[in-house]
């Protein structure tokens, strides 16, 4: 459902090919946080997918693993699974898999992350709804209105309308 392909479809979606990675990984809103503790620390997660997870480094160790417990936004259950630190980067990343994982978290963690690609189109969506909007409204900032439809009726009736006039 969320594996990899070797083609990028969409520019919503961004494929490495030198990523190791077997499944693709979003990231948590920032409205709606992921927080698991690892090692006796609490740690907020920067992405996640079917495969694994990555947070900060907090003098981990790659190899170090663990079962934790995960409340995903949204989703009526918590899912217990075992993380396990593949890789930490020069940025301070720890990259990690998931070991031994239940048909039950594999369907949250999928639930989970169409939840948040869905909310990301939306907000694409709606991004370039407003770009088009205010595109066409500067279009037509320089229009006058009521110098439109005066020019009408001189064209349409041969009548010309006063400048000035009040409506009292």
């Amino acid at each position: 459902m969320f594996w990899k392909n070797k083609h990028n479809d969409a520019e919503i979606f961004s494929y490495d090919a030198n990523d190791r990675r077997s499944s693709f990984r979003v990231r948590p809103p920032a409205t709606e946080p992921i927080r698991v503790a690892f090692r006796g620390k609490s740690v907020l997660v920067h992405d996640i997918g079917a495969g694994g997870l990555s947070f900060c480094d907090k003098d981990f160790n790659v190899g170090d693993a663990q079962s934790v417990t995960i409340s995903l936004p949204g989703e009526e259950i918590t899912i217990r699974i075992t993380v396990e630190i593949i890789d930490i980067d020069r940025h301070g990343v720890c990259h990690c898999r998931f070991t031994a994982l239940s048909h039950d978290a594999i369907n949250a963690l999928h639930r989970y992350m169409l939840k948040v690609q869905k909310h990301l189109l939306q907000q694409k969506k709606s991004t370039a709804r407003q770009m088009s909007r205010s595109e066409v409204i500067a279009d037509h900032a320089g229009d006058d209105p009521v110098a439109e439809l005066e020019e009408q009726v001189e064209e349409t009736m041969g009548l010309s309308v006063p400048i000035t006039f009040s409506l009292d």
